[in-house]
């Protein structure tokens, strides 16, 4: 499961909000690792650079398809997330840059995946994101 708080909601949808996770400018730091349940088949983002001054310049998505395999990337460049295709459904356009105080949105299609994990570096100086993942 995502580390943060986790909600279930009305129907099979579920939701993680993680705050305040510092992102460091060294390295990428692991925002979220999810923990995909058999019957999900959507994952949905909210990605908020909640640095004062920083941009991210690294941001990767990968999947797991079976708990004992290794992650697969599937988008890590500009250019996978503004012309997304499976198994991204659609973005708000680029993460890998994304500026301070940017918001980054996200559909996947997990059907299939044992879990998920989104990685975010900052460009010049440690800074924090907000992620707030919902699966149904």
């Amino acid at each position: 499961m995502a580390a943060g708080s986790f909600t279930p909601t009305a129907g099979k949808i579920q939701e993680y909000d993680i705050t305040a996770k510092t992102v460091t400018a060294t390295g990428n730091t692991t925002l979220c690792e999810i923990l995909v349940p058999h019957d999900a088949t959507r994952l949905n983002v909210e990605v908020v650079n909640a640095g004062a001054s920083n941009a991210f310049d690294v941001f990767i998505v990968s999947r797991k398809l079976h708990s004992a395999g290794s992650y697969e990337v599937v988008a890590n460049a500009a250019g996978d997330f503004t012309s997304p295709i499976h198994p991204l459904i659609s973005t708000s356009g680029s993460p890998v840059t994304l500026a301070a105080a940017g918001v980054f949105h996200m559909s996947m299609d997990v059907e299939g995946c044992s879990a998920v994990k989104l990685e975010a570096s900052n460009a010049t100086a440690d800074g924090s994101a907000n992620a707030y993942i919902s699966l149904h």
